[in-house]
């Protein structure tokens, strides 16, 4: 019987994996409009062709209870997207207490993209004509000073 449960006793801890916090790149953006970033993992003054962003969108917007009242519907929020004055998430490797770069990488690109151009234009223009507001091109070490966050602040035009 003791046998028994030491064995069940192993066999619960075995199968109980550590999975560390995730490192993140903690994005601000302070402006009065959602904005979209594209992420390159080295020094670069083009945005890239791929991944290619998309616009979020609303699923099934013409939902309507039994009385015909439409319902609100959910809108679904590409992982790209930063609301005005809310914050974005990029996922980073290293742990939660000391994020890192990929191996190799000195320095990432960050373009940003405002609504209204993911709006009026496809991606395929934007990329074609580079239609991106700002970017910034970061170091690891400058990323570290600043507890691996960014604030986004909109070029004045």
């Amino acid at each position: 019987m003791r046998k028994l449960f030491f064995i069940m006793l192993l066999l619960v801890m075995s199968s109980c994996v550590y999975d560390p916090p995730m490192a993140f790149l903690n994005i601000y953006n302070y402006s009065d409009k959602a904005v979209y970033y594209s992420i390159t993992y080295n020094k670069t003054d083009s945005l890239p062709q791929k991944p290619r962003l998309k616009l979020f969108y609303n699923w099934d917007m013409n939902i309507k209870d039994k009385l015909g009242n439409k319902i609100f519907s959910p809108i679904i929020q590409t992982g790209y997207r930063i609301d005005a004055y809310d914050v974005g998430r990029e996922m980073m490797p290293g742990s939660r207490d000391n994020p890192s770069f990929p191996s190799g990488v000195n320095e990432i690109t960050i373009f940003f993209i405002t609504e209204e151009i993911m709006r009026e234009y496809s991606w395929k223009q934007i990329y074609n004509m580079q239609l991106y507001e700002s970017k910034v091109m970061l170091t690891e070490g400058e990323l570290k000073g600043k507890c691996w966050r960014y604030t986004y602040i909109p070029s004045e035009h």
